[in-house]
Protein backbone atom coordinates (compact mmCIF):
# COMPACT_ATOMS: atom_id res chain seq x y z
CA UNK A 1 0.00 0.00 0.00
CA UNK A 2 1.52 3.26 -0.90
CA UNK A 3 0.40 6.34 1.42
CA UNK A 4 -1.22 8.04 -1.28
CA UNK A 5 -4.02 5.04 -1.83
CA UNK A 6 -7.45 6.25 -3.14
CA UNK A 7 -9.42 5.64 -0.02
CA UNK A 8 -13.23 4.88 0.39
CA UNK A 9 -15.28 7.70 1.38
CA UNK A 10 -16.79 5.92 4.77
CA UNK A 11 -13.49 5.02 6.00
CA UNK A 12 -12.08 8.94 5.48
CA UNK A 13 -15.38 9.69 7.47
CA UNK A 14 -14.52 7.20 10.29
CA UNK A 15 -10.63 8.42 10.15
CA UNK A 16 -11.82 12.03 10.44
CA UNK A 17 -13.59 11.81 13.03
CA UNK A 18 -11.37 10.41 15.47
CA UNK A 19 -8.41 12.41 14.03
CA UNK A 20 -10.09 15.50 15.53
CA UNK A 21 -7.59 17.45 17.34
CA UNK A 22 -4.52 15.44 15.87
CA UNK A 23 -1.59 17.30 14.15
CA UNK A 24 -0.34 16.04 10.94
CA UNK A 25 1.73 12.94 10.23
CA UNK A 26 4.30 11.96 7.84
CA UNK A 27 5.67 8.90 7.18
CA UNK A 28 8.97 9.00 5.18
CA UNK A 29 9.96 5.66 3.65
CA UNK A 30 13.68 4.92 2.40
CA UNK A 31 13.33 4.66 -1.36
CA UNK A 32 9.49 5.13 -1.23
CA UNK A 33 8.76 8.54 -1.33
CA UNK A 34 6.99 10.68 2.05
CA UNK A 35 3.97 11.84 2.41
CA UNK A 36 2.02 13.12 5.04
CA UNK A 37 -1.61 12.86 6.62
CA UNK A 38 -3.66 16.01 7.08
CA UNK A 39 -6.96 15.59 9.10
CA UNK A 40 -10.06 17.31 8.54
CA UNK A 41 -13.46 17.23 9.20
CA UNK A 42 -14.97 14.97 6.79
CA UNK A 43 -11.74 13.21 5.38
CA UNK A 44 -7.88 12.85 5.98
CA UNK A 45 -5.50 14.36 3.22
CA UNK A 46 -2.38 13.02 1.96
CA UNK A 47 0.26 15.43 0.58
CA UNK A 48 3.10 14.60 -0.94
CA UNK A 49 6.20 15.51 1.18
CA UNK A 50 6.64 16.23 5.07
CA UNK A 51 5.95 19.84 4.96
CA UNK A 52 2.73 20.30 6.78
CA UNK A 53 3.88 17.48 9.77
CA UNK A 54 4.17 18.14 13.49
CA UNK A 55 5.31 14.59 13.33
CA UNK A 56 7.93 12.63 10.62
CA UNK A 57 8.32 8.50 10.88
CA UNK A 58 10.99 7.25 8.92
CA UNK A 59 11.21 3.62 8.03
CA UNK A 60 12.53 0.91 5.92
CA UNK A 61 10.05 0.18 3.12
CA UNK A 62 9.73 -3.25 4.13
CA UNK A 63 8.26 -2.07 7.63
CA UNK A 64 6.21 0.19 5.81
CA UNK A 65 4.36 -2.57 3.89
CA UNK A 66 4.11 -4.45 7.54
CA UNK A 67 2.52 -1.58 9.31
CA UNK A 68 0.20 -0.63 6.40
CA UNK A 69 -1.09 -4.11 6.24
CA UNK A 70 -1.21 -4.88 10.17
CA UNK A 71 1.67 -7.34 9.88
CA UNK A 72 3.01 -4.96 12.67
CA UNK A 73 1.41 -2.21 14.75
CA UNK A 74 3.03 0.45 16.27
CA UNK A 75 4.32 -1.60 19.03
CA UNK A 76 5.76 -4.20 16.86
CA UNK A 77 7.80 -1.17 14.77
CA UNK A 78 8.81 -0.01 18.43
CA UNK A 79 9.85 -3.61 19.73
CA UNK A 80 12.27 -4.25 16.83
CA UNK A 81 13.19 -0.21 17.25
CA UNK A 82 13.38 0.03 13.00
CA UNK A 83 10.99 3.03 13.05
CA UNK A 84 12.47 6.58 14.33
CA UNK A 85 11.57 9.99 14.47
CA UNK A 86 12.48 12.95 12.60
CA UNK A 87 9.85 15.29 14.56
CA UNK A 88 7.54 14.14 17.01
CA UNK A 89 7.78 11.04 18.98
CA UNK A 90 6.27 7.53 19.33
CA UNK A 91 3.11 8.93 21.19
CA UNK A 92 2.06 10.45 18.26
CA UNK A 93 2.50 7.70 16.21
CA UNK A 94 0.03 5.95 19.19
CA UNK A 95 -2.41 8.52 18.93
CA UNK A 96 -2.59 8.07 14.87
CA UNK A 97 -2.33 4.68 14.36
CA UNK A 98 -6.39 4.39 14.90
CA UNK A 99 -6.89 6.87 12.79
CA UNK A 100 -5.12 5.01 9.93
CA UNK A 101 -6.65 1.81 10.86
CA UNK A 102 -9.59 3.48 10.02
CA UNK A 103 -8.84 4.93 7.03
CA UNK A 104 -6.96 1.87 5.54
CA UNK A 105 -9.42 -0.80 6.65
CA UNK A 106 -12.91 1.02 7.72
CA UNK A 107 -12.36 -0.21 11.39
CA UNK A 108 -13.89 2.42 13.51
CA UNK A 109 -12.03 3.64 16.46
CA UNK A 110 -13.97 3.18 19.67
CA UNK A 111 -15.97 5.84 21.11
CA UNK A 112 -18.31 5.28 23.95
CA UNK A 113 -20.90 7.70 22.20
CA UNK A 114 -20.60 5.71 19.62
CA UNK A 115 -20.26 1.69 20.63
CA UNK A 116 -23.12 -0.36 21.19
CA UNK A 117 -22.76 -1.45 24.56
CA UNK A 118 -24.89 -4.01 26.24
CA UNK A 119 -27.98 -2.53 28.66
CA UNK A 120 -26.03 -4.31 31.60
CA UNK A 121 -21.96 -4.94 30.64
CA UNK A 122 -21.64 -6.94 34.04
CA UNK A 123 -24.15 -9.36 33.60
CA UNK A 124 -23.23 -13.30 33.60
CA UNK A 125 -24.80 -16.17 32.25
CA UNK A 126 -25.78 -19.74 32.35
CA UNK A 127 -25.06 -22.65 29.98
CA UNK A 128 -28.61 -22.20 29.19
CA UNK A 129 -29.21 -18.40 28.82
CA UNK A 130 -30.84 -17.90 25.78
CA UNK A 131 -29.35 -14.24 25.78
CA UNK A 132 -25.40 -15.37 25.98
CA UNK A 133 -24.69 -15.61 22.36
CA UNK A 134 -25.60 -12.09 21.48
CA UNK A 135 -24.27 -10.70 24.29
CA UNK A 136 -20.75 -12.10 23.72
CA UNK A 137 -21.43 -10.40 20.34
CA UNK A 138 -21.93 -7.56 21.08
CA UNK A 139 -19.81 -6.93 24.30
CA UNK A 140 -16.84 -9.19 22.95
CA UNK A 141 -16.77 -10.89 26.10
CA UNK A 142 -18.77 -13.02 28.33
CA UNK A 143 -19.09 -14.26 32.27
CA UNK A 144 -20.69 -18.15 32.22
CA UNK A 145 -21.73 -19.48 35.68
CA UNK A 146 -21.25 -22.88 37.18
CA UNK A 147 -19.31 -24.85 34.05
CA UNK A 148 -17.07 -27.41 36.24
CA UNK A 149 -18.00 -28.80 39.66
CA UNK A 150 -16.23 -29.07 42.59
CA UNK A 151 -14.74 -32.48 41.87
CA UNK A 152 -14.07 -31.24 37.92
CA UNK A 153 -11.46 -28.21 40.07
CA UNK A 154 -10.06 -30.21 42.26
CA UNK A 155 -8.39 -31.91 39.57
CA UNK A 156 -7.99 -29.01 37.15
CA UNK A 157 -6.20 -27.58 40.31
CA UNK A 158 -3.78 -30.23 40.45
CA UNK A 159 -2.54 -30.22 36.96
CA UNK A 160 -1.98 -26.65 36.67
CA UNK A 161 0.19 -27.18 40.30
CA UNK A 162 1.77 -30.02 38.77
CA UNK A 163 2.58 -27.90 35.75
CA UNK A 164 4.27 -25.11 37.49
CA UNK A 165 6.05 -27.44 39.88
CA UNK A 166 7.62 -29.78 36.90
CA UNK A 167 8.57 -26.15 34.93
CA UNK A 168 12.37 -25.32 35.05
CA UNK A 169 13.78 -22.60 34.87
CA UNK A 170 15.51 -22.76 31.22
CA UNK A 171 12.72 -23.36 29.82
CA UNK A 172 11.46 -20.60 27.63
CA UNK A 173 7.64 -21.37 27.92
CA UNK A 174 7.25 -20.75 31.30
CA UNK A 175 7.66 -17.13 33.18
CA UNK A 176 8.23 -16.79 36.01
CA UNK A 177 8.55 -13.95 38.92
CA UNK A 178 9.56 -13.78 42.41
CA UNK A 179 8.13 -13.44 46.30
CA UNK A 180 9.05 -10.62 47.81
CA UNK A 181 11.56 -12.88 49.98
CA UNK A 182 12.79 -13.30 46.85
CA UNK A 183 11.97 -17.03 46.25
CA UNK A 184 11.29 -17.77 42.41
CA UNK A 185 7.36 -18.83 41.35
CA UNK A 186 6.20 -19.51 38.01
CA UNK A 187 3.48 -16.74 37.10
CA UNK A 188 2.86 -17.95 33.33
CA UNK A 189 3.03 -21.79 31.31
CA UNK A 190 2.44 -21.52 27.79
CA UNK A 191 1.12 -24.41 25.74
CA UNK A 192 0.24 -26.00 28.49
CA UNK A 193 -2.25 -28.41 27.03
CA UNK A 194 0.95 -29.81 24.75
CA UNK A 195 1.85 -31.06 28.96
CA UNK A 196 -1.27 -31.85 30.22
CA UNK A 197 -3.88 -34.57 28.32
CA UNK A 198 -6.20 -33.04 30.69
CA UNK A 199 -6.44 -29.44 29.64
CA UNK A 200 -5.89 -31.05 26.47
CA UNK A 201 -9.05 -32.85 26.16
CA UNK A 202 -11.04 -29.83 27.26
CA UNK A 203 -11.23 -28.36 23.85
CA UNK A 204 -13.34 -30.74 22.97
CA UNK A 205 -15.29 -30.41 26.02
CA UNK A 206 -19.54 -30.26 24.94
CA UNK A 207 -19.39 -27.46 26.99
CA UNK A 208 -16.43 -26.29 26.11
CA UNK A 209 -17.58 -26.43 22.54
CA UNK A 210 -21.12 -25.00 23.74
CA UNK A 211 -19.62 -21.78 25.10
CA UNK A 212 -17.11 -21.16 21.62
CA UNK A 213 -20.52 -21.71 19.72
CA UNK A 214 -22.13 -18.59 21.33
CA UNK A 215 -19.18 -16.41 19.69
CA UNK A 216 -21.01 -17.75 15.98
CA UNK A 217 -17.47 -17.77 14.65
CA UNK A 218 -17.25 -20.61 12.23
CA UNK A 219 -14.14 -22.39 11.23
CA UNK A 220 -12.03 -21.68 14.54
CA UNK A 221 -9.35 -24.66 15.55
CA UNK A 222 -8.19 -25.97 18.68
CA UNK A 223 -4.80 -24.05 19.34
CA UNK A 224 -2.65 -26.01 21.43
CA UNK A 225 1.24 -25.60 19.49
CA UNK A 226 1.25 -22.18 18.24
CA UNK A 227 1.21 -18.62 19.46
CA UNK A 228 1.24 -19.42 22.83
CA UNK A 229 -1.10 -22.24 23.07
CA UNK A 230 -3.09 -23.00 25.99
CA UNK A 231 -2.07 -20.30 28.60
CA UNK A 232 -1.94 -21.04 32.24
CA UNK A 233 -2.14 -17.86 34.19
CA UNK A 234 -0.31 -18.05 38.02
CA UNK A 235 -1.42 -14.91 39.34
CA UNK A 236 1.10 -13.60 41.97
CA UNK A 237 -0.07 -11.63 45.19
CA UNK A 238 3.46 -9.16 45.89
CA UNK A 239 5.32 -10.10 42.87
CA UNK A 240 8.32 -8.03 42.27
CA UNK A 241 9.38 -8.86 39.14
CA UNK A 242 8.25 -10.82 35.37
CA UNK A 243 5.15 -10.05 33.29
CA UNK A 244 2.72 -11.04 36.05
CA UNK A 245 0.00 -8.37 35.89
CA UNK A 246 -0.80 -6.96 32.62
CA UNK A 247 -2.20 -3.95 31.22
CA UNK A 248 -5.24 -2.87 28.66
CA UNK A 249 -3.82 -4.70 25.34
CA UNK A 250 -5.31 -6.70 23.19
CA UNK A 251 -3.23 -10.07 22.19
CA UNK A 252 -2.69 -8.90 18.39
CA UNK A 253 -1.39 -5.58 19.52
CA UNK A 254 1.51 -6.31 18.23
CA UNK A 255 0.43 -7.16 15.14
CA UNK A 256 -0.62 -10.07 12.79
CA UNK A 257 -4.42 -9.32 13.35
CA UNK A 258 -5.71 -9.90 9.54
CA UNK A 259 -3.68 -13.31 10.76
CA UNK A 260 -4.60 -14.29 14.34
CA UNK A 261 -7.92 -12.82 15.09
CA UNK A 262 -10.63 -13.82 14.97
CA UNK A 263 -9.43 -15.62 18.09
CA UNK A 264 -11.38 -16.79 20.68
CA UNK A 265 -10.10 -17.26 24.59
CA UNK A 266 -12.10 -19.05 27.04
CA UNK A 267 -10.83 -18.82 30.21
CA UNK A 268 -11.52 -21.55 32.74
CA UNK A 269 -11.11 -19.97 36.70
CA UNK A 270 -9.83 -22.39 39.06
CA UNK A 271 -10.29 -19.50 42.00
CA UNK A 272 -12.62 -16.67 42.11
CA UNK A 273 -11.92 -13.08 40.20
CA UNK A 274 -12.14 -10.33 42.65
CA UNK A 275 -9.97 -7.21 43.04
CA UNK A 276 -7.63 -9.58 45.96
CA UNK A 277 -6.55 -11.56 43.23
CA UNK A 278 -6.44 -9.93 40.26
CA UNK A 279 -9.60 -9.94 38.18
CA UNK A 280 -10.14 -9.59 34.19
CA UNK A 281 -10.94 -6.51 33.12
CA UNK A 282 -12.46 -5.80 29.63
CA UNK A 283 -13.54 -2.98 27.82
CA UNK A 284 -17.11 -3.61 25.91
CA UNK A 285 -17.31 -3.36 22.33
CA UNK A 286 -14.03 -2.92 21.84
CA UNK A 287 -13.27 -6.28 19.58
CA UNK A 288 -14.98 -4.89 16.80
CA UNK A 289 -13.32 -1.38 16.82
CA UNK A 290 -9.34 -0.06 17.01
CA UNK A 291 -9.50 1.30 20.64
CA UNK A 292 -7.25 4.51 21.35
CA UNK A 293 -4.08 3.91 23.26
CA UNK A 294 -4.42 3.66 27.15
CA UNK A 295 -0.95 4.30 27.01
CA UNK A 296 -1.47 7.94 25.96
CA UNK A 297 -5.19 8.82 26.36
CA UNK A 298 -6.83 9.09 29.33
CA UNK A 299 -9.07 5.99 30.18
CA UNK A 300 -10.74 7.17 33.41
CA UNK A 301 -14.35 7.73 32.05
CA UNK A 302 -14.25 4.50 29.58
CA UNK A 303 -16.89 1.62 31.00
CA UNK A 304 -14.46 -1.00 31.50
CA UNK A 305 -16.07 -3.91 33.19
CA UNK A 306 -14.50 -5.88 36.23
CA UNK A 307 -15.54 -9.37 36.02
CA UNK A 308 -16.71 -10.96 39.42
CA UNK A 309 -15.85 -14.87 38.55
CA UNK A 310 -16.40 -17.53 41.18
CA UNK A 311 -13.87 -21.15 41.07
CA UNK A 312 -15.95 -23.04 38.50
CA UNK A 313 -16.83 -20.01 35.92
CA UNK A 314 -15.70 -19.84 32.42
CA UNK A 315 -14.86 -16.19 30.74
CA UNK A 316 -14.81 -15.88 26.51
CA UNK A 317 -12.84 -13.05 25.29
CA UNK A 318 -11.78 -12.49 21.71
CA UNK A 319 -8.67 -11.51 21.39
CA UNK A 320 -8.78 -8.64 19.72
CA UNK A 321 -10.97 -7.21 22.65
CA UNK A 322 -9.24 -4.62 24.51
CA UNK A 323 -8.51 -6.13 28.22
CA UNK A 324 -6.20 -6.35 31.30
CA UNK A 325 -4.84 -7.88 34.49
CA UNK A 326 -4.23 -5.83 37.18
CA UNK A 327 -1.82 -6.46 40.21
CA UNK A 328 -3.93 -8.58 42.91
CA UNK A 329 -4.38 -6.02 45.98
CA UNK A 330 -4.73 -9.11 48.19
CA UNK A 331 -1.79 -11.29 49.97
CA UNK A 332 -3.88 -15.24 49.48
CA UNK A 333 -0.73 -17.58 48.57
CA UNK A 334 -2.20 -18.48 46.09
CA UNK A 335 -3.69 -15.83 44.24
CA UNK A 336 -5.91 -16.50 40.80
CA UNK A 337 -5.20 -19.58 38.57
CA UNK A 338 -6.72 -19.71 35.07
CA UNK A 339 -6.13 -21.32 32.06
CA UNK A 340 -6.98 -19.92 28.71
CA UNK A 341 -8.72 -22.25 26.03
CA UNK A 342 -7.74 -20.97 22.65
CA UNK A 343 -9.39 -21.36 19.40
CA UNK A 344 -7.76 -19.66 15.96
CA UNK A 345 -8.81 -19.30 12.44
CA UNK A 346 -6.84 -21.25 9.62
CA UNK A 347 -4.66 -18.38 8.79
CA UNK A 348 -2.95 -18.56 12.24
CA UNK A 349 -2.11 -22.10 11.62
CA UNK A 350 -0.99 -21.45 7.75
CA UNK A 351 1.10 -19.06 8.92
CA UNK A 352 2.79 -20.30 12.04
CA UNK A 353 4.66 -23.76 12.63
CA UNK A 354 3.80 -25.65 15.87
CA UNK A 355 5.58 -23.84 18.86
CA UNK A 356 6.09 -20.63 16.87
CA UNK A 357 5.34 -17.51 19.04
CA UNK A 358 4.48 -14.00 17.52
CA UNK A 359 4.52 -12.17 20.49
CA UNK A 360 8.22 -13.88 21.37
CA UNK A 361 9.60 -13.10 17.74
CA UNK A 362 8.46 -9.36 17.65
CA UNK A 363 10.17 -8.51 20.52
CA UNK A 364 12.83 -9.81 19.39
CA UNK A 365 16.71 -9.90 20.85
CA UNK A 366 15.46 -7.75 23.95
CA UNK A 367 13.56 -10.43 25.23
CA UNK A 368 9.77 -10.95 26.13
CA UNK A 369 9.93 -9.33 29.80
CA UNK A 370 10.59 -5.97 28.02
CA UNK A 371 7.81 -3.82 28.50
CA UNK A 372 6.15 -0.80 26.64
CA UNK A 373 6.91 1.59 29.81
CA UNK A 374 10.75 0.45 28.97
CA UNK A 375 10.61 1.61 25.70
CA UNK A 376 8.93 4.55 26.23
CA UNK A 377 10.34 8.00 26.64
CA UNK A 378 10.00 9.51 30.39
CA UNK A 379 9.56 13.04 31.08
Amino acid sequence: MSGGTTFDGAHHRLAATAARGLRPLAFRVADGGAWTYVPHADRIEVLDGTDEAATIVELPNAEWDAFASERWTRYGLLFHGHATFAAGGFPDLCRWEPVLRALFDGRPVWDADTVSLPADPSRSFTLDDDGAAPFVQQAGYLHVRDVFDAAELARLRDEVEMLAATSTTDDPTVWWTRRPDGDEMVCQVKYGALRSTALAALHDDERVRRILGFTGIDGLRANLDRNEGTKVIYKRPGATEGLTDLPLHTDCGMGFHPVTCPMVLIGVHLDAGTPETGQLHVLPGSHRTSTPDPAVVDTSEWPIIALATEPGDCTVHFGHTLHAAPPPTGSAATGRRTFYLAFAPPTLFDALAPMEDLVAAMQGDGGITRTVDDLLPHP
